[in-house]
């Protein structure tokens, strides 16, 4: 079927209305969609987004879009995004962009017009490979579908069932000859690149053909579809209720929590889990990111955002002797204490999992305080001679702001003796004389249980 009947065809089909937006690249993929979309729908407006990157190659593009849409009397807007600029922290190049362009769409569609891209079968196939290697589920595999509707925005994508190339051979009988071509895919160090151009064909020199994989791909939508029904169906309140769910359910209803651009990872599912399992009444918190937190009450599962949820663990009381570890899932990692004598001790070490501290033992009180950073609070670092607020010695760390909520913070009495993971303090030093040493370790784990 040619490619304009494919295109009318789905408009019908999904009761399209006559106003639509078009996400237009300039690439084949979404020239030959505003073409088709142009011919059924002529009040199309195509927008093409400026990421600020790739310097002169993408102003040329953006020229030659808004040079194509005038030459054929299709509306155009260009928008500037600027993507290395407004980045957040943690956020990839790859997130930031995509995270913006939804912005974008939102502005534009408020809500009711309706947004076309121009994903086609390639795409999805190459977007299966990818999430494979992710580790993601049936729904994450199939995160190309022909409709979604993500953070209000209703996205349309009529050229899945298409490859491309049916895509350029079409452009090819309508005139159209120079769609923009982005010398980056090329660069197999992007791993996208690396699927399109060796990993794919090599499995269709394998097994001759790509048909399965196709296949694959309606099946999982299939089963997506099935699962995101059955979570539609469930309103669980507390984590009672969240710990009664399916695992399935439950990394579904969590991600419909969370901002469109955040995909909920398999450690934040299993610190979910973890704390649900211990959950007593005693409020947790599961950490999501630098800015988002899940807070878990007696009445409720939500998410918070970080400054809200730095006070939501209180205070503990670690009887080391007795109780050698204390695991902290809400933190994502134990604590332990081990005595010895000098001869004996680990030495004081740190790495990327794992820190170990030692104090004297003859110092140390039976129950230490352990907490999280609160605003004001202040210790004097080993080998300093006067106080300096923790607030300064995380911006010396380097630790980003949105982490510090999830370091556990160990007092002696009213003193900070030891901030797991990034300082100790002064405080009880080892020396010649020292008898037996207390040795402190902080354990990063996101399986702790």
């Amino acid at each position: 079927m040619p490619l304009t009947n494919i295109i009318a065809e789905f408009l019908s089909a999904n009761r399209i209305p006559e106003q639509v937006i078009c996400g237009f690249s300039g690439g084949a993929d979404s020239t030959a969609l505003l073409l088709g979309l142009h011919a059924a729908r002529p009040d199309v407006l195509a927008v093409h987004c400026h990421h600020g990157l790739r310097g002169k190659d993408a102003d040329d593009d953006a020229e030659w879009c808004r040079q194509f849409c005038q030459q054929r009397g299709i509306r155009f807007q260009l928008f500037h995004l600027e993507v290395p600029s407004h980045r957040q922290p943690g956020e990839s190049i790859e997130e930031a962009a995509r995270r913006q362009r939804l912005e974008t769409w939102q502005k534009l569609s408020d809500g009711n017009i309706p947004v076309f891209l121009g994903h086609h079968g390639d795409d999805a196939l190459e977007d299966l490979f990818l999430k494979m290697a992710r580790g993601a589920n049936c729904s994450g595999l199939t995160g190309l579908r022909p409709y979604r509707n993500v953070a209000g925005v209703k996205l349309y994508r009529p050229l899945l069932a298409v490859r491309r190339q049916e895509i350029e051979s079409y452009l090819l009988e309508q005139g159209v000859s120079d769609w923009r071509l982005d010398a980056t895919n090329a660069d197999n160090v992007f791993r996208r690149n690396a699927i399109r151009n060796h990993l794919l064909p090599l499995f269709r020199r394998i097994f001759d053909t790509d048909a399965g994989l196709e296949q694959c791909l309606r099946t999982l939508r299939q089963d997506a579809d099935c699962l995101e029904a059955a979570t539609d169906a469930q309103q669980p309140v507390t984590p009672a209720d969240w710990q009664a769910l399916p695992e399935a359910l439950r990394v579904r209803l969590l991600q419909r929590l969370l901002p469109a651009e955040i995909t909920v990872s398999h450690r934040t599912l299993t610190r979910l889990s973890n704390a649900l399992q211990r959950f007593s009444g005693v409020p947790l918190t599961v950490s999501i990111n630098h800015d988002l937190a899940l807070q878990l009450t007696r009445d409720n599962v939500r998410i918070v955002r970080t400054d809200a949820a730095l006070t939501a663990m209180p205070p503990r009381s670690w009887s080391w002797q007795t109780c050698p570890a204390l695991i902290l899932p809400e933190l994502g990692g134990e604590l332990q204490a081990t005595v010895s004598m000098p001869g004996a001790a680990p030495a004081e070490a740190r790495s990327r999992d794992v820190e170990v501290v030692a104090f004297a033992a003859d110092s140390m009180p039976p129950a230490l305080t352990v907490r999280t950073w609160q605003p004001g609070d202040r210790m004097t670092p080993f080998g300093a001679t006067a106080a300096k607020k923790l607030q300064d010695i995380f911006t010396d760390a380097h630790i980003p702001r949105g982490e510090r909520h999830r370091i556990p913070v160990v007092l002696a009495g009213d003193e900070i003796i030891w901030v797991a993971g990034v300082r100790r303090a002064t405080w009880a030093p080892i020396r010649p004389e020292t008898q037996r040493i207390v040795t402190l370790a902080w354990q990063r784990k996101e399986d702790v249980n």
